[in-house]
């Protein structure tokens, strides 16, 4: 069943319980309800029912509508590499769609590559940190992103160490707030380097990184770092390495997100179909006292 036949069904449910408890039917009058111009579904031909049950499905329907419907991504910059450089291999690449590179240059590399380096599950394309220059670089994502005060904010990514042999590498990744505005960040928090750990709480920074160390024999790991903003502001994600010898960590799968909850118009349109609701029910109420006791 899709997200739009639900809220439909939800309503017609409403309505034929209501119509079978207060109301009588006319067997020869119906109508479409809740058709509202949809393409691809069905109407939902119901006999006439009443002013105040029509009102109660509308407003049920408008509102399983709006929560059915995210109003804001949970995950809003994802990348996997897999098209970068027309799904091929490029050396010193610096032509993502989604990141900027800086402090050094990186390699996009396409599996089956010449250097005999695998990708996470072993497929599609992933990139070396540290670029054919012998200067570890460092991606940074073009767009930033928006949070209010009590988000969490999450990036995640795989690494594993370089497959050819070139022993430990460092690399670090973390949030950007942008110079002068900054973020209050509470329970900063690293996973994956040999366990999960709570940094806790700073007052206002303009970035936040975690390091660590991979080796060569390390396989594809999942990290993720993250924390819950004390604060509005920007974030940018950001990855990199201070390798040097053109061997560096390969980088998989990365994402930034910021937890969605529903914004200030859904809301807005809850509280007044809950309270129409409650109006009309309070007035159907009253008009069956005054019937039973006439």
């Amino acid at each position: 069943m899709s997200r739009t036949q639900q809220p439909l069904r939800t309503a017609a449910k409403v309505v034929r319980r209501a119509a079978s408890r207060d109301i009588v039917l006319h067997e020869h009058r119906s109508i479409e309800l809740l058709h509202a111009g949809l393409t691809g579904i069905e109407p939902l031909a119901i006999s006439d029912l009443g002013d105040d049950t029509m009102k109660i499905a509308l407003i049920v329907a408008l509102l399983s509508s709006a929560l059915a419907t995210p109003a804001v991504a949970q995950t809003a910059i994802a990348e996997n590499f897999d098209s970068e450089a027309g799904g091929g291999t490029a050396l010193s690449y610096n032509s993502f769609s989604q990141f900027d590179v800086t402090n050094g240059s990186v390699d996009v590399l396409h599996q089956p590559n010449s250097f005999s380096l695998n990708c996470s599950g072993r497929g599609g394309s992933c990139v070396d940190l540290d670029g054919t220059t012998n200067s570890g670089g460092t991606l940074t994502t073009k767009n930033a992103l928006l949070f209010n005060a009590g988000r969490l904010v999450t990036l995640l990514f795989d690494l594993s160490g370089n497959q050819r042999g070139a022993g430990s590498d460092n690399f670090f990744a973390g949030f950007d707030f942008g110079a002068g505005s900054g973020a209050v960040v509470n329970d900063f928090t690293f996973g994956g380097c040999f366990g999960n750990f709570n940094f806790g709480s700073f007052g206002r920074v303009n970035s936040a990184t975690a390091c660590c160390t991979t080796y060569d024999a390390a396989p594809f790991s999942r990290y993720s770092i993250s924390f819950t903003s004390g604060s509005t502001g920007t974030v940018k994600g950001f990855i990199g390495t201070d390798s040097v010898d053109s061997q560096g960590p390969i980088l998989d799968n990365f994402s930034l997100s910021v937890a969605g909850v529903p914004e200030p118009s859904i809301w807005a349109l809850m509280f007044v179909g809950f309270g129409a609701v409650g109006s009309s029910m309070r007035r159907r109420t009253k008009l069956r006292t005054a019937i039973g006791f006439a």
